[in-house]
């Protein structure tokens, strides 16, 4: 039973997309992007996250970028020449409130109900996925891919070998094609910006029997934030027994 509006508008949502994906069967594998999106009032850190979803954008192995977006940051945007949204690989997706990890893998299972051959991505707005981001076509049913980050290098252009391994308890993306059941989901109800949310999520998805995986070795995405704004809660969600992790590996997988 719906019980409140912000429910309300998360079914009325689903119901517009499975009118939008009705079908339409996938005949190639369909990365999806999927992350929250709102207006930085701080100019070089607006200027990161739009960086960050133009690179998106152009990369041609990213179908579509679903951006959730509440009503209130729509309208900042109003008077905004925000032109990253003038793409068609964009959806814009009002929600109420900030969403959870909850609403953001149950978005994940509706928009994939339809479609056996779509890839999701649930990741934080200012992660660049490289054009290794093809490999996530490689995820097995009942598997989720939980990458570590590599960092922006502010003010050189030279990545250290393997960096992801320096941020192995750091899951900035997590990859997925089966559906997550409730009784996972159900106990997401945090947002992304909690110190410990990714790794409280990773233990709910091994306590109920998903194979976690982390090839950020294989998979490079990028953490673009060298400006030092941040909104994070300085508690920590997690404890020592539901901190979950994965450590870095790659994945043995080829294209021709």
């Amino acid at each position: 039973m719906v019980n409140n509006i912000c429910d309300l508008s998360i079914y009325f949502l689903f119901f517009l997309i499975n009118m939008q994906y009705e079908n339409q069967v996938a005949t190639t594998n369909n990365i999806v992007l999927i992350h929250s999106y709102y207006y930085e009032k701080k100019e070089i850190r607006r200027q990161e996250l739009e960086t960050t979803l133009s690179i998106n954008i152009n990369n041609s192995y990213i179908d579509k970028i679903h951006l959730l977006i509440e009503p209130k940051q729509l309208k900042l945007f109003d008077n905004y020449d925000f032109l990253p949204i003038q793409s068609n690989k964009i959806i814009l997706v009002p929600v109420m409130e900030q969403p959870t990890y909850q609403k953001l893998f149950q978005y994940g299972n509706e928009i994939m109900k339809n479609n056996i051959n779509m890839i999701i991505v649930i990741q934080n707005s200012d992660i660049v996925c490289t054009d290794s981001i093809r490999y996530a076509v490689c995820i097995k049913e009942n598997e989720i891919f939980a990458l570590s980050r590599y960092e922006r290098p502010c003010g050189s252009t030279e990545f250290p070998a393997l960096q992801c391994n320096q941020y192995q308890d750091s899951h900035d993306l997590f990859i997925f094609k089966s559906q997550i059941p409730e009784v996972i989901t159900n106990e997401l109800k945090f947002t992304q910006n909690h110190w410990g949310a990714e790794n409280l999520v990773i233990y709910q998805l091994k306590k109920n029997g998903f194979n976690v995986v982390n090839p950020c070795y294989t998979i490079q995405c990028v953490h673009n934030h060298c400006s030092n704004q941040k909104h994070t809660p300085e508690q920590r969600i997690d404890n020592p027994e539901t901190h979950g992790t994965s450590k870095p590996t790659y994945i043995d997988c080829f294209f021709d």
